[in-house]
């Protein structure tokens, strides 16, 4: 579910008005909708993930790995395609009282080759913001769920600060086509979700294992491209009329057991909490600073923000639950 709170106007329709019996805050509105990743839902042809299935990674049979968590079928032989069925997604976000819809507009898509733009992609994203304005819904927009083309992956992604303008380029971009139509943006769903799971368990790509020192990289240089592209976004000619934030996972590990194997529960724990970035985004989002921790080496990276506290006008939570950690790992 999604649910933001703003002084747009969601048009005559009026739904969700937090506007109270004295006429007062008519302005303010009070979104509720669903959320999808165009990537998880629709598949694709040219992106980091799509490869990432198709190729013989060694870690995604194992018990642990990728098909342990995604069943038999991936989402490019099966899914439910709101690519070519955007007009039921729409309808039936609307019976479920819904009016705002939380999407990403998929980089590897728009851009599947560098500096090729697909404009029959392009087309279809109006499209399907044609349906929600129509319909009455509002769109929110992710600029990196997860994905982001190959062509990227292959000069090294977000492993390499120099690649951080690329991500900018694709936000300016991005914004060209359809920042007339959509007000609410987030630069990134989850990047410590996404480097946890790529570079430390090795079960999302680029499928690396306990690779610590370069997730650190990783997850900073996300955090600097949010910085980057909203700064450059506000400097656009639609920029002081756009929202754009950053969403985070909420998930936090808590450790039980035998008081004499507790403690190896609740190093695991810490080490869980950190990693997943309860508490590293939560200071960097209020300080601007950035720290990255290792075991065994201690800290290894830091980065402030030259402004402080970070750029953002709004902050996203998905909230899925909280995690009971076992010493043997269960």
């Amino acid at each position: 579910m999604v649910a933001t709170r703003s002084r747009t106007s969601m048009g005559s329709s009026g739904h969700g008005s937090l506007a109270s019996g004295d006429g007062t805050d008519k302005g303010q509105v009070f979104h509720k909708g669903v959320a999808i990743s165009m990537w998880q839902n629709s598949g694709d042809d040219d992106s980091n993930w799509t490869n990432f299935i198709k190729s013989n990674f060694p870690f995604k049979a194992l018990p642990f790995g990728f098909n342990r968590f995604s069943g038999k079928h991936s989402v490019l032989q099966s899914c439910p395609d709101t690519w070519n069925r955007y007009e039921e997604d729409v309808e039936l976000a609307v019976k479920a009282g819904c009016n705002a819809l939380r999407l990403s507009i998929e980089w590897a898509r728009i851009e599947p080759r560098k500096g090729q733009i697909d404009m029959d992609a392009v087309a279809r994203y109006h499209a399907m913001l044609d349906a929600m304005e129509a319909a009455g819904v509002e769109p929110n927009a992710t600029l990196h769920h997860f994905t982001h083309p190959q062509w990227f992956e292959d000069l090294g992604g977000f492993e390499k600060a120099e690649n951080i303008q690329h991500f900018v380029a694709w936000s300016l971009k991005a914004v060209e086509l359809f920042g007339s139509r959509i007000t609410f943006w987030a630069t990134f769903n989850e990047p410590t979700c996404a480097m946890f799971l790529g570079w430390i368990t090795g079960m999302h790509p680029p499928g690396k294992m306990l690779a610590c020192i370069t997730a650190g990289q990783v997850v900073m240089h996300k955090l600097q491209a949010h910085c980057q592209a909203y700064e450059a976004i506000k400097r656009t000619p639609l920029g002081k009329n756009l929202q754009v934030g950053l969403v985070h996972h909420h998930i936090t590990f808590l450790a039980t057991g035998p008081r004499l194997l507790r403690g190896l529960a609740a190093y695991a724990a810490d080490w869980m909490n950190y990693w997943w970035g309860y508490e590293l985004v939560h200071t960097w989002m209020l300080t601007g600073k950035f720290t990255w921790k290792v075991p065994v080496l201690g800290q290894w990276l830091e980065w402030q923000h030259p402004g402080g506290k970070l750029p953002c006008d709004w902050f996203g939570v998905n909230y899925y639950s909280r995690s009971v950690v076992t010493w043997y790992m269960k």
